[in-house]
């Protein structure tokens, strides 16, 4: 399935973006289809189909004190009408949807904003952490009224991906960091910055730390812990390239302050679950935040070339993450119970 909409859409390319938005249309109701009718799919599956089971006589306030508001509001909406997990999944699936089909229609590069969505965040979104997927599908729709003028859309929406994950907090603040002239929030972002740096060399200067993560230059089928192996480190190659192509000259200072924090976050998230939802919020609104510039002659090039490994990079260590989890033997039962092979229809559950 993902074969031939990748095909569809790189054969959708050849059209002009009125062409190619409805391309990519139809790539978003595919993906969107897939995840909605997926049975116990995806690591986190069946800890939110549990989730819903276990709260739908919960009252919304004390759902509120366990979940952020807005996805305790979507469970208690779900269970008023029907007391099937599945359908809270597919309700959840169709919201992401919804907002992908947004994204597309107002994205300069649909296509490409697509298939950078699906090689390297699809399968996290839509089948693992799907609260904090959500929040960053909306946090990128915020983005998407930085520059334009329409502040009303741009802090409901990045208001809305706190109230769907509070990790969003952060990239929210990293949004109106470029887009108001905000002292606080700049000598925040450059605080904060100097600690994780700190914080990371802290914690690597330490040779039992350095040892850890000596294994991602092992091989894929070595260690199960994993994710691509040696593309951890081509993957922090290919993302410096991209920022050199698209880091601008009157914000150099600023964007680099947040890129150096950004890959600290990456290798703290090795380590701590938390920060690595955070470095994947920042990893998503630098892509698509970037993927929309209007660059000229060798940046728009070297961007192109970085683009395209990160690509194939983010689409191997992503179907290998899904072979290697499903394999997984030590995997907890919460986790075992909805790895992501074989695939299953929910009806077929």
């Amino acid at each position: 399935m993902l074969g031939y909409t990748i095909s569809i859409l790189l054969f959708g390319l050849n059209f002009d973006l009125y062409g190619q938005k409805w391309f990519a249309f139809f790539g978003v109701i595919v993906i969107t289809l897939f995840a909605a009718s997926r049975g116990f799919n995806g690591t986190d599956t069946y800890s939110y189909h549990l989730m819903f089971s276990e709260n739908i006589s919960t009252s919304l306030i004390e759902l509120v004190l366990m979940v952020e508001p807005l996805f305790a509001l979507f469970l208690k909406f779900i269970s008023l009408v029907t007391q099937n997990s599945f359908v809270f999944i597919a309700f959840v699936s169709i919201v992401q949807g919804i907002i992908l089909v947004k994204l597309v229609f107002t994205s300069k590069k649909p296509i490409i904003f697509l298939l950078v969505y699906i090689a390297v965040f699809y399968f996290n979104f839509e089948f693992n952490i799907i609260r904090a997927g959500s929040a960053i599908l909306l946090l990128v729709l915020a983005s998407r009224y930085i520059d334009s003028g329409r502040n009303i859309e741009f802090y409901i929406f990045g208001v809305a991906a706190v109230l769907m994950h509070y990790s969003a907090l952060f990239g929210f603040l990293f949004l109106v960091y470029f887009k108001e002239n905000i002292l606080w929030i700049k000598i925040f972002f450059t605080a904060l910055t100097l600690l994780i740096a700190l914080i990371v060399f802290n914690y690597f200067i330490d040779d039992s730390r350095l040892g850890i993560f000596s294994k991602y230059f092992d091989t894929v089928g070595k260690d199960q812990v994993t994710q691509f192996g040696f593309g951890f480190y081509i993957t922090q190659l290919l993302y410096l390239i991209f920022y050199f192509s698209v880091v601008e000259r009157e914000r150099v200072i600023s964007q680099t302050f947040l890129f150096v924090a950004w890959m600290a976050m990456m290798w703290l998230g090795l380590s701590f679950e938390y920060v690595d939802r955070i470095s994947i919020m920042v990893s998503a609104l630098f892509l698509f935040l970037s993927i929309e510039l209007e660059l000229v002659y060798l940046k728009n090039i070297i961007r192109n070339i970085a683009l395209v490994g990160i690509v194939v990079v983010g689409l191997f260590g992503n179907l290998t993450t899904m072979e290697n989890v499903s394999n997984s033997t030590e995997l907890e039962s919460r986790y075992a119970a909805s790895p992501y092979i074989p695939y299953m229809f929910f009806w077929e559950e």
